[in-house]
């Protein structure tokens, strides 16, 4: 049975199955395949941007549950305008195809949005559950962020910047 269970665990982690047209295909030993790829990226993203959308608008309605929220985290109900106007901003921008610059600054705000809600629930002396849930939706931004298709991302801002240059020890070597 351990055996069994072994053989299992071992073919699992060396093979990315997925049933494409009708017949199985391997992927290369750790990599994820494409399509898991692709297919983790869209719900990242499809949640981040629900998330967006529907805090936007609970926002810019002044929710009782986000002024009381505010309120308890001692900042001003105005807030909420301006948080809300720059999310549903954020959440069209990282759902729009192209405009890569301006998905990297969504993804940037969506950073310290969540990243100021988590620390200001810290701060505030709020329950681990209160803190943990901009975390979880930090997390999907982050997943969102890395696995972007190519045509999403915006590529290198200078080539080969990065990059030291050669020098005669190294071409010597």
């Amino acid at each position: 049975m351990a055996l069994l269970l072994g053989r299992a665990r071992n073919w699992i982690k060396t093979w990315q199955v997925q049933r494409i047209c009708g017949t199985w295909r391997r992927a290369a030993p750790g990599r994820i395949s494409r399509t898991l790829k692709t297919t983790t990226y869209w719900i990242a993203t499809a949640v981040l941007t629900v998330m967006l959308l529907l805090g936007g608008l609970l926002d810019l309605a002044h929710a009782s549950p986000v002024i009381q929220t505010l309120a308890a985290l001692g900042y001003p109900p105005f807030l909420a305008s301006i948080l809300g106007a720059w999310k549903l901003l954020g959440a069209a921008a990282i759902a729009t195809p192209g405009l890569p610059r301006l998905k990297e600054w969504a993804y940037a705000g969506v950073v310290f949005e969540l990243s100021g809600a988590a620390a200001s629930h810290a701060f505030a002396g709020d329950p681990a559950g209160k803190i943990a849930v901009p975390l979880v939706l930090l997390a999907f931004a982050a997943l969102s962020w890395a696995l972007r298709p190519a045509t999403r991302r915006m590529g290198e801002v200078l080539p080969g910047a990065l990059v030291p240059p050669r020098t005669a020890r190294a071409r010597a070597a």
